[in-house]
């Protein structure tokens, strides 16, 4: 998966069931997306975090190579966090992890969503080892990529979102000549006490930590459902979207 500002919680149970999570860092980065900016929970709900990035003539870098164009902006997001989550009691350590990364990673985008993801693992007692892409160096592109990643790292079974399901089905013959298995995460957001009359889902799992404390990562466990093969994955997937 490319690294996250601040993930959602289905992102961290991705990485609960593996037994090795590779960082998607070497591909292209993608402005205004996931990557650089998240959402939290205000009283009148859902609410972007954004990080500016330096991208002017950079069209095209890797996630790898991306840098912040304002590092002022962290200790802003971590005003505003300390000022939405204020009445939580477990705010303090949440913000001196946040606060302790910001301060370790100079400009690197993706070692700073790094770092937070994994002091967000740890409050999560989230332990699965990593790795970064770049440092493969398998080369290729799209499924036969990420086959590529898998038979380096010696795996028998890819575990992906469902947001990459129709390319993987393109690309199925790479992981099908390596004997590797594709299948799906299937998650379905659990809910908690935001303080709130209705439920904001699909939020930064900081919400959560915020929220839930040393409960959170349980909380997070009751969304896994079983995880599909990839064909079964896209007929649902084309299923709903012919009854939507």
């Amino acid at each position: 998966m490319q690294p996250t500002y601040l993930p959602w919680c289905g992102y961290f149970d991705l990485i609960d069931q593996v037994d090795f999570f590779v960082f998607l860092d070497d591909v292209a980065f993608q402005r205004r997306s996931w990557q650089q900016r998240n959402r939290i929970v205000r009283a009148e709900g859902l609410s972007w975090l954004t990080l500016p990035v330096k991208s002017k003539g950079l069209r095209g870098q890797r996630i790898c190579d991306v840098e912040l164009s304002d590092v002022g902006a962290l200790a802003k997001h971590a005003r505003t966090l300390a000022t939405v989550y204020a009445d939580s009691s477990y705010l303090e350590a949440l913000l001196w992890e946040y606060e302790l990364v910001a301060e370790s990673v100079g400009t690197s985008l993706s070692m700073l969503n790094i770092g937070l993801i994994e002091a967000m693992c740890k409050a999560l007692d989230i332990r699965t080892p990593w790795a970064l892409a770049s440092e493969l160096g398998v080369g290729a592109h799209r499924g036969e990529h990420l086959a590529r990643i898998c038979q380096a790292l010696g795996a028998s079974e890819y575990l992906t979102p469902p947001g990459s399901v129709d390319y993987l089905l393109e690309d199925i013959a790479s992981f099908d000549r390596r004997g590797i298995e594709v299948r799906v995460q299937q998650y379905e957001h659990p809910t908690y006490p935001q303080g709130r009359t209705s439920f904001c889902s699909h939020a930064s799992a900081f919400d959560l930590l915020a929220r839930s404390g040393p409960n959170s990562g349980s909380i997070l466990r009751r969304g896994r459902r079983e995880s599909l093969p990839l064909t079964k994955a896209y007929a649902t997937n084309e299923q709903l979207k012919a009854t939507a």
